[in-house]
C-alpha cells in the first residue's frame, strides 16, 4: 500500500480527533467560574493550534519543493548550508549542555 500527503493528513486527523475532544475541552473548563479566565484559556488554546498549523503546513511547503530547492541551489551551496545547520545545533547543545552543568553545581 502507498502513502501519500492526503492519507498521512487524514490519518493525522482521525487520530487527534478534533470534533472528539470538544466534550473533554469542555469539561475541564467547567470548573472554571471566570469567565475571564475561560475565555483566555480558550484564546490561548487557540493561539497554540494556529501556530502549530503554520508550522506543519511550513514544513509541507519546504518538504514539497526539496527537489527543487536541491536543483536550483546546487550541491555545493546545499552541503553548506548542511554543515552550517550542523554546526547552529552543536552550539545550541553545547550551550544547553553548560547551563544544565552550572545548574547541578
Amino acid at each position: 500500500m502507498e502513502y501519500s500527503i492526503i492519507s498521512a493528513a487524514i490519518l493525522l486527523i482521525l487520530i487527534m480527533d478534533p470534533f472528539g475532544n470538544i466534550p473533554l475541552f469542555a469539561s475541564t473548563l467547567k470548573n472554571i467560574t471566570d469567565q475571564r479566565r475561560k475565555y483566555t484559556i480558550i484564546v490561548r488554546e487557540h493561539i497554540i493550534a494556529f501556530a502549530l498549523t503554520i508550522a506543519i503546513v511550513t514544513s509541507l511547503v519546504v518538504l514539497l519543493t526539496a527537489t527543487a530547492t536541491h536543483k536550483l541551489i546546487g550541491e555545493r551551496i546545499l552541503v553548506a548550508i548542511e554543515r552550517l545547520m550542523g554546526l547552529i545545533l552543536v552550539a545550541v547543545s553545547i550551550e544547553m549542555f553548560v547551563k544544565g552543568v552550572k545548574g547541578v553545581l
